[in-house]
């Protein structure tokens, strides 16, 4: 059997870009502390306390900081990313998972995550997890998910795409061929309650005026009915109607199923 690597400091390192997320991060560090070594962060110009929260955390090894902004139409989220992604080469780490601070993972597929990334992922991937929309304060969630890719096996001098927004996190030297599925599910909660997808929407309207990076943002402000909506925990065994390739019916197996998409 394999067992945990122990030659790299900080083996898996998390990338988070954070502005004026203070309500968040207590519930993403008790969520990432289960998975990762070390938080690399960016605190992009809040008016929060979420630099200050980001510099006492102990997880967070390295701290940027991007001076105050104004609208969200000067965000660049390429630019912040690499920034992390460079930083993050003093850490020495062997994977690189990017969560945002309203992002969670069950306290289940974060050990699994973590065993996974450990003892049997193969370098020079990029995995893929299925992202849930949460609901209702995080109570209820959607059973539709897209495919997000966030996790790859890091090399120095890696970059990421240079498109401004709506960019796979994952190195532009990763062939596309080499992005593999997983059964992981990262849990959304950015657009869990009316206040918040109204200020997602009204960001992003911001941040792309001229809808050169999506059509439309009015996905955001739908509002599912009571039979979309499932309670309580997320259900772990049910497949996505969005994302069936590899999803099967019954239960889950122990650990993390892969295939390659």
């Amino acid at each position: 059997m394999s067992t945990e690597r122990e030659t790299v400091a900080y083996p898996i390192v998390a990338l988070l870009p954070a502005r004026n997320a203070e309500a968040d991060l207590a519930g993403y560090f008790a969520s990432i502390e289960r998975v990762c070594d070390a938080v690399v962060a960016l605190d992009d110009g809040s008016s929060d306390r979420t630099a200050e929260i980001l510099a006492a955390h102990p997880l967070v090894k390295v701290l940027l900081r991007n001076p105050p902004r104004g609208p969200h139409e000067r965000w660049d989220d390429s630019a912040n990313r690499n920034r992390l992604l460079r930083a993050a080469e003093d850490l020495q780490p062997e994977w690189i998972i990017s969560v945002d601070a309203d992002e969670r993972f069950d306290e289940r597929d974060a050990i699994d995550l973590r065993r996974f990334l450990l003892t049997d992922a193969l370098p020079g991937c990029a995995y893929g997890m299925r992202h849930v929309p949460m609901w209702d304060d995080g109570r209820t969630f959607e059973p539709n998910y897209d495919w997000i890719y966030r996790i790859f096996s890091y090399e120095p001098g890696q970059r990421f795409s240079a498109a401004r927004l709506h960019f796979a996190p994952v190195p532009t030297s990763i062939p596309r061929t080499f992005w593999i599925e997983t059964t992981l599910r990262l849990q959304h909660l950015g657009e869990a309650t009316p206040q918040r997808r109204l200020t997602r929407f009204l960001k992003y309207l911001e941040a792309d005026p001229d809808r050169r990076y999506e059509a439309d943002y009015s996905h955001i402000l739908r509002i599912p009915g009571p039979e979309e909506r499932r309670g309580g925990a997320v259900d772990l065994s049910q497949p996505s109607s969005r994302a069936a390739r590899g999803a099967g019916g019954g239960e889950r197996p122990p650990g993390v199923g892969i295939w390659r998409r």
